[in-house]
């Protein structure tokens, strides 16, 4: 821990106040004794307190170790990198280009959560890709966009040899 001392603008650790103490000979008194506060805090007052005050006590279970912290986090950021890749292959693998095309220009900065919100999950995401493709394709050409696919009519069917000759009499 590093404290300021008063009319200086320098930090001064536990340690370096320790040797300033030693080095009396050189101080003022008032700087005395702002390093003494640094070198020695006071120890907190456990007197005041009431006997029947207890020390607040948290109800969430904490790890126990800073190792310990670190795993759980490493389990959590495991899971939900998982559960996006999840639903990065069940929306069809899709590009950023395709994210900007379906959920615009911060598409693909969205978690999947906010592009669910959005309306379009990723279960729905191909089918949003098509349709923005075609709305893409008629605003370059400048037709409308079909809301169907037109019914095509068969092609003319055309005799075989067999046909031909038999029609022929032969």
């Amino acid at each position: 821990m590093t404290r300021t001392i008063k009319g200086n603008s320098k930090k001064v650790s536990k340690k370096a106040a320790r040797i300033a103490l030693n080095q009396r000979s050189a101080m003022t008194p008032e700087a005395v004794k702002q390093y003494e506060k640094i070198a020695n805090p006071a120890a907190p007052d456990f007197k005041c307190e009431a006997a029947n005050d207890k020390p607040e006590t948290t109800t969430e279970t904490t790890p126990q170790t800073v190792g310990q912290a670190v795993a759980v986090a490493v389990k959590k950021a495991t899971a939900n990198r998982k559960e996006g890749l999840r639903l990065w292959v069940l929306a069809g693998k899709p590009k950023p280009e395709d994210f900007v095309k379906v959920y615009g220009p911060k598409g693909p900065k969205m978690t999947w959560d906010q592009r669910a919100e959005k309306g379009i999950p990723a279960e729905r995401f191909q089918d949003a890709l098509a349709f923005a493709n075609r709305l893409e394709k008629t605003a370059e050409t400048g037709t409308p966009a079909p809301s169907e696919a037109p019914a095509v009519a068969a092609p003319p069917v055309t005799p075989t040899r067999r046909a031909k000759a038999a029609r022929k009499g032969k």
